[in-house]
Protein backbone atom coordinates (compact mmCIF):
# COMPACT_ATOMS: atom_id res chain seq x y z
CA UNK A 1 0.00 0.00 0.00
CA UNK A 2 1.34 3.43 -0.88
CA UNK A 3 2.38 4.88 2.46
CA UNK A 4 2.75 8.49 1.43
CA UNK A 5 2.23 11.10 -1.22
CA UNK A 6 4.41 14.19 -1.54
CA UNK A 7 3.25 17.38 -3.25
CA UNK A 8 5.58 19.74 -5.09
CA UNK A 9 5.27 23.49 -5.57
CA UNK A 10 2.85 24.09 -2.70
CA UNK A 11 3.87 25.77 0.54
CA UNK A 12 1.05 25.40 3.10
CA UNK A 13 -1.05 28.34 1.96
CA UNK A 14 1.82 30.68 1.19
CA UNK A 15 1.62 32.81 -1.93
CA UNK A 16 2.22 30.71 -5.03
CA UNK A 17 3.53 32.27 -8.20
CA UNK A 18 0.57 32.41 -10.67
CA UNK A 19 2.96 31.36 -13.44
CA UNK A 20 3.10 27.84 -11.92
CA UNK A 21 1.35 25.60 -14.43
CA UNK A 22 1.25 22.28 -12.58
CA UNK A 23 1.65 20.45 -9.29
CA UNK A 24 3.42 17.09 -9.06
CA UNK A 25 2.26 14.44 -6.59
CA UNK A 26 4.87 11.79 -5.81
CA UNK A 27 3.67 8.44 -4.44
CA UNK A 28 5.85 6.14 -2.35
CA UNK A 29 5.15 3.26 -4.76
CA UNK A 30 3.73 2.76 -8.27
CA UNK A 31 0.01 3.36 -8.63
CA UNK A 32 -2.49 1.50 -10.78
CA UNK A 33 -4.52 2.81 -13.70
CA UNK A 34 -7.55 3.86 -11.62
CA UNK A 35 -8.61 7.05 -9.89
CA UNK A 36 -9.86 10.50 -10.69
CA UNK A 37 -8.37 13.92 -10.02
CA UNK A 38 -10.27 17.15 -9.56
CA UNK A 39 -9.17 20.72 -8.95
CA UNK A 40 -11.74 22.77 -7.04
CA UNK A 41 -14.37 20.17 -7.88
CA UNK A 42 -13.68 20.09 -11.63
CA UNK A 43 -12.36 16.81 -13.07
CA UNK A 44 -8.98 17.12 -14.79
CA UNK A 45 -6.83 14.73 -16.78
CA UNK A 46 -3.44 14.28 -15.11
CA UNK A 47 -0.29 12.90 -16.64
CA UNK A 48 1.70 10.00 -15.13
CA UNK A 49 5.44 9.41 -15.11
CA UNK A 50 6.64 6.24 -16.83
CA UNK A 51 6.99 4.37 -13.51
CA UNK A 52 3.57 5.65 -12.27
CA UNK A 53 5.01 7.16 -9.07
CA UNK A 54 4.54 10.81 -10.11
CA UNK A 55 1.28 12.40 -11.14
CA UNK A 56 1.36 15.85 -12.74
CA UNK A 57 -1.81 17.92 -12.47
CA UNK A 58 -2.07 20.95 -14.75
CA UNK A 59 -3.25 24.20 -13.18
CA UNK A 60 -4.45 27.55 -14.46
CA UNK A 61 -3.90 29.73 -11.39
CA UNK A 62 -5.52 33.04 -10.64
CA UNK A 63 -4.12 35.47 -8.02
CA UNK A 64 -5.69 35.37 -4.53
CA UNK A 65 -7.59 32.16 -5.28
CA UNK A 66 -7.54 29.00 -3.13
CA UNK A 67 -7.08 25.66 -4.89
CA UNK A 68 -7.85 22.13 -3.74
CA UNK A 69 -6.64 19.03 -5.57
CA UNK A 70 -8.64 15.88 -4.75
CA UNK A 71 -7.68 12.29 -5.52
CA UNK A 72 -10.50 9.75 -5.55
CA UNK A 73 -10.37 5.95 -5.86
CA UNK A 74 -6.61 5.67 -6.37
CA UNK A 75 -5.42 2.07 -6.17
CA UNK A 76 -1.79 1.00 -5.97
CA UNK A 77 -0.39 -1.78 -8.17
CA UNK A 78 -1.14 -4.39 -5.48
CA UNK A 79 -4.85 -3.53 -5.80
CA UNK A 80 -5.23 -1.70 -2.49
CA UNK A 81 -6.63 1.79 -2.00
CA UNK A 82 -3.69 4.15 -1.46
CA UNK A 83 -5.31 5.68 1.64
CA UNK A 84 -7.01 2.67 3.22
CA UNK A 85 -5.21 -0.67 3.37
CA UNK A 86 -7.17 -3.90 3.58
CA UNK A 87 -5.89 -4.29 7.17
CA UNK A 88 -8.19 -1.42 8.21
CA UNK A 89 -11.35 -3.37 7.32
CA UNK A 90 -13.08 -6.18 9.21
CA UNK A 91 -15.45 -8.76 7.73
CA UNK A 92 -18.84 -8.91 9.45
CA UNK A 93 -21.68 -11.40 9.37
CA UNK A 94 -25.13 -10.07 8.45
CA UNK A 95 -28.47 -11.89 8.28
CA UNK A 96 -29.34 -13.28 4.82
CA UNK A 97 -32.23 -10.79 4.20
CA UNK A 98 -29.96 -7.85 5.04
CA UNK A 99 -27.19 -9.20 2.80
CA UNK A 100 -29.64 -9.65 -0.09
CA UNK A 101 -30.97 -6.13 0.44
CA UNK A 102 -27.45 -4.66 0.50
CA UNK A 103 -26.55 -6.44 -2.73
CA UNK A 104 -29.74 -5.09 -4.37
CA UNK A 105 -29.12 -1.60 -3.00
CA UNK A 106 -32.53 -1.45 -1.32
CA UNK A 107 -33.85 -1.20 2.24
CA UNK A 108 -34.93 -4.22 4.28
Amino acid sequence: VARSVTVSRIDDGAEVDPSVTSVILTFSEPMGQTGTVSVNGVAVTPSWSGDRTELEVGLDLEPSMAYEVNLTDFIDESGEDFLFSAARFVAIEVPAPVRASLLRGSRV
